[in-house]
């Protein structure tokens, strides 16, 4: 049995794109799968199906993929010798110099790299208020660098949307996407009349994914805003210190949830938000979450970026909104909130499209193929 090894570093143990899905997907394809994180919250737990290895080594260094922990590299390559894989799957721009190190030490293994977000300008808005506009760009042409040599030695890569395959596809001649979408549950019970006015986020909570902004508008929002997911002690703190008031009134922190808990939260509400702001990495992207509310049938008020906008206008499914206009928020979800029926239809509309196009098992199809080139 062809033996794969997916190695991560910050992912948590049961991550959904490289746990739910790519494990188990290449278990079901009669794979033996092994994977390794440090997952340093010790949350969730991998299933029984894949053999988890705990990844001991521990990176402290803000210059990782340049400044490299021989501890944590030496950790890498221990687990690589025990398992003996013949395809290692790397996760994570953070790590991705255990491509070459790979195909130098161990020339008969094949290595994918995966390319989930776009890794060179990841925080350069940040970069650009921190550091100015000199500083960022030479930060991101170095990140650019380190990506795309890790690419070039890459016997295949996979990235999270065709934005990223555009960029990179020069570096690489076996060079695929495999979208982020969810995978499908059971045909639902319908609970339209056990919602709740009822407004949702679940993802991580941070000032760039529109939280403040969320937070400060929920008493002009004629429901409640529940907000999961993971989040940072001093940006709580600040959300509860800045809108004390109404917390427990208009806004809600449930905490981080499991996936049944997430798939809990979904039934009782009526709309799923995700109003990122601009940024050169998130314009692009395709987030998990919009997929995962249109397969639980919400509909959805989203940032208007033109890839977004397609998506969600081609399903007719919710609206597209400037994620900086307080006020076009708030009508857009109060819209949703008082026609219950046009609210309605456009979850349907989101689950039927997710039934159609943007579901797992399409995308595990792309994976399996690209696991039968290489093997």
């Amino acid at each position: 049995m062809t033996k794969i090894l997916h190695i991560a570093y910050l992912h948590r143990k049961d991550d959904i794109r490289i746990v739910q899905k790519e494990c188990m997907s290449l278990v079901r394809g009669g794979y033996k799968v092994y994977y390794t994180t440090a997952d340093l919250a010790e949350n969730g737990q991998t299933p029984e199906a894949i053999h988890y290895i705990p990844l001991k080594g521990k990176n402290d260094s803000m210059l990782v993929n340049y400044i490299v922990n021989r501890e944590l590299k030496e950790e890498y390559c221990r687990i690589i010798e025990k398992v003996k894989p013949q395809i290692v799957h790397i996760h994570e721009y953070g790590i991705s110099y255990l491509v070459k190190l790979i195909k130098k030490r161990y020339p008969g293994i094949r290595v994918i790299y995966d390319v989930h977000e776009n890794n060179a300008y990841e925080n350069y808005e940040m970069d650009l208020e921190r550091y100015g506009k000199l500083l960022a760009g030479a930060v991101a042409r170095l990140r650019g660098y380190k990506e795309h040599e890790a690419c070039s030695c890459a016997d295949a890569v996979i990235t999270a949307t065709p934005h990223l395959r555009k960029i990179l596809t020069k570096y690489c001649k076996r060079i695929i996407t495999v979208h982020n979408y969810p995978i499908i549950k059971a045909e639902r019970e319908d609970k339209t009349d056990k919602k709740g006015k009822k407004v949702c986020y679940a993802g991580g909570l941070t000032e760039g994914r529109g939280i403040s902004r969320l937070v400060a508008i929920s008493p002009d929002i004629d429901g409640e805003v529940h907000l999961a997911g993971p989040v940072s002690d001093s940006y709580l703190q600040y959300l509860r210190q800045s809108y004390k008031k109404e917390e427990g009134k208009s806004w809600f922190y449930r905490g981080y949830l499991n996936r049944e808990e997430i798939l809990q939260l979904y039934a009782e509400c009526s709309v799923g938000v995700c109003l990122l702001k601009k940024s050169i990495n998130w314009i692009s992207s395709l987030p998990i979450k919009l997929f995962e509310y249109m397969e639980a049938g919400l509909p959805v008020v989203v940032s208007d970026f033109p890839v977004w906008r397609k998506i969600v206008e081609d399903a007719g499914c919710g609206y597209c909104v400037d994620e900086n206009d307080s006020q076009a928020i708030c009508e857009a979800i109060n819209k949703l909130l008082a026609d219950t029926e046009s609210a309605r239809i456009m979850g349907e509309n989101g689950r039927k499209a997710v039934i159609r196009k943007y579901n797992w098992k399409k995308e595990e199809r792309k994976l399996l193929q690209i696991y039968k080139e290489l093997v």
